[in-house]
């Protein structure tokens, strides 16, 4: 009605009525301007709002029911565990106890300790002794040749004599953590394509330990072949002084080994007093070194220390060949 009524009115009267009409009011009061589609959209939204709070209502119906059979499963689960437990709690508490036994008695074992006289056989004993175990000779002459395959103590009472009988070594050790002390080892093979020796440590006997031993008329007196952490200190060593320095051994001999330490030892009447090849990181102090071709002979070896050695009465004191680093 308003617009019609515009047409019968002058311009001014029809600009104030437009801007009435664009501000949503007339001489009546208040105009109701909302679009005819409204409701139609506020119904299209609640019918949204309605299918999306279906959607909720059903996810957390189906997140109650996962929920409750997991902790069903769990539940299940534990009361598995439970019997289980129940089961065999008798068996872990006895098992506990002699773990327990075990542990508590572990510090008062000690090593066995075999006593051998003159006249009794030592492999033997030896084969039958334990790891860890000490055999001790007491003063005599033995004549065996020994294989030593598990790590033990080999001790000599009074400085017995263990002899080879001028064939093949002396001891042979295949073992690691091998301790040889206080004897005296004599007469060994002649062969060197054999490579006989007094004592002789085999590839893998590391920790080895060679102390206050007489080796003497052996054709090598120590050969030790692929031994890491050897320890050779307070012996003495003679060859075959009766052959030829070409056909003799050398005192020492370390090849392909690392970290030995070579200490306190008197050498003489060898083709070599210590013979070193491939062998890194070694110590070799306080040594006598006489009467051989060389007192020391090292080839292709790196990092080693050689200190406070006499070396006298020798063709050369001190041979060094592919080295560096000394």
């Amino acid at each position: 009605p308003s617009l019609r009524r515009m047409r019968r009115t002058d311009p001014q009267k029809q600009r104030a009525l437009r801007q009435r009409v664009v501000r949503g009011v007339d001489e009546h009061g208040p105009l109701d301007v909302q679009p005819r589609f409204r409701p139609q959209r506020a119904d299209a939204d609640a019918r949204r709002d309605d299918a999306h709070l279906a959607d909720a209502r059903v996810g957390e119906h189906r997140l109650g029911i996962l929920l409750h059979d997991y902790h069903e499963r769990a539940e299940k689960r534990r009361a598995e565990a439970r019997a289980v437990l129940a089961r065999h709690l008798p068996r872990m508490q006895a098992l506990s106890i002699v773990l327990a036994l075990v542990v508590g008695n572990a510090g008062n074992i000690q090593a066995a300790t075999w006593q051998i006289a003159p006249g009794e056989s030592i492999q033997p004993i030896i084969n039958q002794a334990a790891d860890g175990d000490i055999i001790e000779l007491q003063r005599g002459f033995y004549r065996e040749n020994l294989r030593i395959e598990k790590p033990l103590t080999l001790r000599g009472l009074n400085r017995p004599t263990l002899s080879a009988n001028l064939q093949g070594y002396v001891i042979r050790v295949t073992a690691q953590q091998v301790t040889i002390e206080g004897l005296i080892v004599r007469d060994s093979g002649g062969s060197l394509r054999d490579q006989n020796a007094g004592i002789y440590l085999q590839p893998g006997s590391h920790q080895a330990s060679i102390r206050h031993c007489d080796l003497t008329y052996n054709l090598f007196g120590l050969w030790i072949e692929k031994v890491d952490d050897v320890v050779v200190e307070y012996n003495n060593i003679t060859g075959k002084r009766d052959f030829r320095s070409s056909q003799r051994g050398n005192g020492i001999q370390l090849y392909n080994s690392q970290r030995a330490r070579i200490r306190h030892n008197e050498i003489s009447f060898v083709r070599d007093a210590i013979y070193v090849d491939v062998s890194h990181h070694a110590v070799f102090s306080s040594n006598r070194l006489h009467h051989s071709r060389y007192g020391s002979h090292y080839m292709n070896s790196y990092y080693n220390l050689w200190e406070n050695n006499d070396s006298w009465m020798n063709r050369g004191g001190l041979a060094l060949m592919e080295v560096r680093d000394q």
